[in-house]
């Protein structure tokens, strides 16, 4: 029986492929676990069709991070923190912080999961921080801090 798998299974194939599997292992298992459907015309275009449409957003994606990556390496991000009389910061560096001001510095939309725990940054000065973007590509951002 021919199927085309919807999500990539072990020793059979990746999403988007067609394969030859037996009746029984079809029925009861793929189709059951809702693992691969049957290799009709229709559903075969619309495996093609959507296979098409993730590879098209990779690379859009990936031309994005390349260009925000030039971006973030080209300009350093400007902070103030708040200090007492003998210079020791409140509080330190946080990632929404840095979020805001990149967001607003250099109009790049971020979230958490790409900045690192940056928790230990309290001193003054100018610090380098690795970015992780997404699809292996990494930016080194400068950050000056200053009062």
């Amino acid at each position: 029986m021919k199927v085309i798998l919807l999500k990539s299974v072990p020793k059979i194939g990746q999403k988007g492929e067609v394969k030859e599997v037996s009746d029984g292992y079809a029925k009861n298992f793929l189709i059951n676990k809702g693992l691969a459907q049957l290799a009709s015309k229709a559903t075969q275009t619309k495996v093609k069709q959507e296979v098409a449409n993730k590879q098209k957003k990779q690379a859009k994606d990936h031309d994005k991070f390349v260009k925000w990556k030039q971006k973030l390496e080209s300009n350093t991000i400007k902070l103030s923190l708040q200090t007492n009389e003998q210079g020791q910061a409140y509080s330190g560096l946080t990632q929404q912080d840095l979020i805001t001001a990149i967001t607003k510095q250099l109009k790049i939309d971020l979230d958490k999961t790409q900045i690192p725990n940056i928790h230990g940054i309290k001193k003054h000065g100018e610090h380098i921080i690795q970015i992780k973007l997404g699809q292996g590509i990494n930016a080194k951002l400068k950050i000056n801090l200053s009062t």
